[in-house]
């Protein structure tokens, strides 16, 4: 079991948002493929990793949507316009992030419940209580983002929020669950994954 903590955590890892001339270095898609791939494995523990795992593919194919953003004219490589509904392109990837959010969320809570419950029926109280405080706090940065990316879409010279808005929710959303994640990993080392 130990493994598929291991693949999800890693899979978290890839959905830091690090660009360069636009395209970003960590793709979202490798993240939610290694996501789905743990999920996959732990999908007979309960139906919430079931349910996850079933959202990790559309999450996948939706992320593809932010793997490109372009830069700013006449600046360095890592400055980026952020989303944008100048274009019939742009407004199609910019509703195409947003989706990918919303899933992420639900596949994510999804997770986290999946998770709680086998930590409660293995007497990991840490670990059960910790993906109750996780949730809110991601689920109100998401939120935050969903908020700002169309305001950013439609004022094309407040682009930069984007991005920092993005960094931001890797830097406490994802890290806390990639944290949280690895001491599941530990936690469930030696805990089968067939009669869980």
């Amino acid at each position: 079991m130990s493994s598929a903590f291991q693949l999800i955590w890693l899979g978290y890892v890839f959905l830091f948002d690090l660009r360069v001339a636009g395209f970003d270095v960590l793709p979202d898609a490798v993240g939610y493929l290694l996501i789905g791939l743990g999920l996959h494995r732990l999908s007979r523990v309960n139906q919430h990793f079931a349910a996850a795992a079933r959202l990790a593919p559309v999450a996948m194919v939706l992320s593809l949507a932010d793997f490109y953003q372009p830069s700013k004219p006449g600046t360095g490589p890592l400055v980026l316009t952020g989303p944008s509904f100048s274009t019939l392109t742009g407004a199609l990837l910019t509703v195409g992030t947003m989706a990918m959010l919303v899933v992420n969320m639900m596949m994510t809570w999804h997770l986290l419940m999946g998770t709680a419950q086998l930590a409660k029926r293995h007497k990991e109280d840490d670990i059960e209580e910790r993906a109750g405080t996780l949730w809110p706090e991601y689920k109100t940065l998401h939120i935050l983002l969903l908020i700002v990316w169309p305001v950013v879409a439609l004022v094309p010279s407040a682009g930069w929020v984007a991005p920092l808005c993005q960094l931001s929710v890797a830097v406490i959303a994802y890290l806390s669950t990639i944290t949280w994640l690895r001491e599941a990993a530990d936690a469930f080392s030696g805990v089968p994954i067939k009669g869980t």
